[in-house]
Order: structure tokens, then sequence, then C-alpha cells
């Protein structure tokens, strides 16, 4: 993991502050592991995803027209978002009704 990071800030990342590595470390675990993206809404988290993201395609060297099948189906309709599981409510005990 460490040296794919390296590799990654090594080819795109020329400013040397576009990739945060503890970051891309993070993103890359939590993507393997299944959990939430952590920070999803900063733009930071999106530049390290998207430089992540020309890295790994980049490496699997992907022809022309593998890359266009994987962008179609990239583009294809969005995975719907499970909804937030209500909190249960307590229901008021009967010497907290009113009448």
């Amino acid at each position: 993991m460490i040296r794919f990071v390296a590799s990654v800030r090594e080819r795109y990342d020329h400013t040397g502050y576009d990739l945060d590595p503890r970051l891309a470390e993070s993103l890359l675990w939590a993507t393997l592991a299944g959990e939430p993206t952590p920070d999803p809404l900063r733009a930071r988290t999106h530049t390290t995803q998207t430089l992540l993201l020309v890295a790994l395609l980049d490496d699997e060297g992907l022809s022309r027209a593998e890359l266009d099948r994987f962008l179609t189906d990239a583009e294809g309709p969005p995975t719907p978002m499970p909804s937030p599981t209500p909190t249960p409510t307590r229901e008021a005990s009967p010497a907290q009704a009113t009448p």
C-alpha cells in the first residue's frame, strides 16, 4: 500500500500537496474493507480519489477499447443509496401519556 501511494505521488503529485499519503492510504484501506469513505465531502478527498483511480487504471494498461468499456460501465445507472435505518422511538409509558 505504501509503495503504491508513493508511486502515485511520484507520478501525479506535481506540487507535493495534491496527494496526502495518509488520506490516500485510508481511502484504499476503507475501499478494501468495504467501509465508508473517510471525509467524502472534502475537495482533497475527491482529488485523492481521482489520482488513485488514474494510477490504478494506468497500472492496468487497459487498451482504448477496454478503457472506453470501463467508463461506459461506470456511467451506468447509479446504485441506489440505502435509506437510513429509522431510529426506534420509545413509546410513552401510561404515566407519561396525556389525556
